[in-house]
């Protein structure tokens, strides 16, 4: 019997008057509603056109029920004709993917209708480029294309993408920041002495080549012959401390330190500190401290914004392999407080940490495309891939 799944509230009948039946026939009664004598007489059903198998019927009795036939079995076990698909059912899948299965046939088709051809068009032709050529020369390529556009922002990092793909990355990346390990300082070394001396002689500069006189430090020759006997005493007894103590007194700090280097761990440690102190006027020393203490995360934190290519490059010369990433990303990290998020996704990238350079590749494609213009995701895909 049919029974009411919801019915407007009123008294419920006391007879019950229902029959039901069924069939393998799809085109016998399939079930009746319930039937309470003349005033409860059906008069009106409505088949719900959102819900599979249910009706809503009107009574004389001024009652409108809904029922459902779906929970009711036929004696064959099988569903009637009538609640088959009458045509071909469709679905959609990812990437404009559809799903189609006909009638009567017991196969399912999968055909592609992408949305945007000029995406695949383009998808297909970077798949070829990325197969005719190494991913390093297609980098090179992007780059030049670039460069040739005046965009000079995608060039550097076409740039910065090329160098992670050489054999020697590291080294690469130095000469990409515009430093060589081979390159010659003598020129250097004889533009500086002259600029300091004036019109030093030959000899004066082969002075200061050789380390015998630094600016601001004394000649050992200038030690006072009492200072001098007390350094002499000092190692006759291998009291190094006041050894030491006396040269960094007298100003001969590179006596000091070869005196320390042979007091051993401690002394050595300590004469270093003092000196680096002593010599705080000269910032390439900052590197030296940092280099030696292995405190290269300090470094990343004193050197100025402006000098990040330099800071990279100290990084890449000096750090372990497993400790490089973890110095990049903190480098990254201050260059985005500081405001150059560019530098700072060069920085990101070069630790290969893909999800912060992700974030401001997507955000500057946002940020440069106009407002009825879509994402260009091509661009994105490139650098992603």
């Amino acid at each position: 019997t049919l029974q009411a799944i919801a019915e407007l509230p009123n008294e419920a009948p006391s007879d019950d008057a229902s029959t039901s039946a069924a069939s393998q026939n799809a085109s016998a009664l399939f079930a009746q509603a319930t039937s309470f004598g003349q005033k409860h007489m059906r008069y009106q059903i409505t088949w719900s056109p959102h819900k599979r198998g249910v009706a809503l019927t009107c009574s004389l009795d001024r009652k409108i029920q809904a029922h459902s036939i779906l929970s009711l079995a036929t004696k064959s076990g099988r569903p009637p004709a009538w609640m088959k698909p009458a045509s071909t059912a469709i679905r959609t899948s990812f990437g404009g993917t559809l799903l189609t299965c006909i009638k009567g046939e017991r196969t399912v088709k999968i055909t592609s209708i992408p949305e945007k051809p000029s995406l695949v068009a383009r998808s297909k032709q970077l798949e070829g480029d990325l197969s005719s050529q190494s991913i390093g020369d297609f980098c090179r390529l992007q780059q030049e294309q670039q460069r040739l556009a005046q965009n000079y922002s995608e060039a550097r990092t076409w740039g910065f993408l090329r160098v992670l793909f050489e054999t020697n990355a590291r080294q690469a990346l130095l000469e990409h920041l515009g430093f060589r390990a081979d390159e010659d300082f003598s020129s250097v070394v004889k533009s500086t002495n002259g600029s300091v001396n004036g019109d030093a002689s030959d000899g004066g500069v082969q002075e200061l080549v050789n380390g015998v006189a630094l600016t601001g430090i004394s000649s050992p020759s200038k030690m006072p012959p009492k200072a001098k006997s007390g350094v002499e005493r000092a190692l006759v007894v291998g009291n190094f401390e006041a050894a030491v103590d006396i040269c960094f007194q007298t100003g001969n700090l590179a006596d000091g330190l070869m005196l320390a280097s042979c007091g051993g761990g401690d002394l050595w440690a300590k004469t270093q500190q003092r000196y680096f102190e002593a010599c705080s006027d000269r910032p390439f020393l900052s590197i030296v401290r940092a280099v030696m203490r292995n405190q290269l995360d300090d470094l990343i934190q004193e050197r100025p914004h402006g000098a990040w290519q330099e800071t990279l490059a100290i990084l890449s010369t000096y750090s372990a392999s497993e400790e490089f990433p973890k110095l990049c990303v903190s480098l990254g990290e201050k260059l985005e407080q500081s405001g150059d998020a560019g530098s700072a996704a060069l920085c990101y990238m070069c630790s290969l940490s893909l999800d912060e350079t992700v974030n401001y590749w997507k955000s500057n494609l946002l940020a440069s495309r106009k407002d009825s213009e879509p994402v260009d995701l091509m661009a994105l895909n490139q650098f992603v891939i």
